[in-house]
């Protein structure tokens, strides 16, 4: 390696950066882009497409996050996956119906995952959401927040 390399990558010596900080603040910011564009009825032409791309980026950050062993690194990606269940919670139902479809399987995994308490609160909203949603609730009983 040529030894003056690093200083136009960079960093100095051995020691690669950590790029975490913007791994999570890029993807936080395409999923914000993302949903806003999906519930905007302007964007209405391009619903199929933006559906598309949300739904995989939603799907692959609960996969990714699932497969995380590192507390350090799963402590950064939990910002985001409040974000996506905030996000879905604030859906219209329809939207919600199929995405709680979609990540069904995913999202239930997360009951096994170590979380940390606010994403479990998010979880339980989720589940309570998707039981009024499909029906499995009747409809008189309170919704707790």
């Amino acid at each position: 390696m040529i030894p003056f390399l690093g200083c136009f990558t960079g960093f100095k010596g051995k020691a690669k950066p950590n790029l975490l900080k913007q791994e999570t603040q890029s993807l936080a910011c395409a999923l914000r882009i993302l949903f806003n564009m999906y519930i905007d009825d302007r964007m209405n032409d391009h619903q199929t497409d933006i559906e598309h791309r949300l739904t995989k980026i939603c799907s692959t950050a609960l996969s990714y996050y699932l497969s995380l062993n590192n507390d350090g690194h799963r402590d950064a990606w939990k910002e985001l996956m409040l974000l996506i269940f905030n996000r879905l919670l604030k859906l219209p139902d329809e939207k919600f119906r199929l995405h709680a479809g979609l990540h069904y399987t995913l999202i239930s995994e997360l009951i096994s995952a170590d979380i940390k308490t606010e994403l479990r609160v998010m979880l339980r909203k989720f589940f309570t959401r998707l039981g009024y949603v499909y029906d499995i609730v009747p409809s008189s009983v309170e919704v707790p927040t």
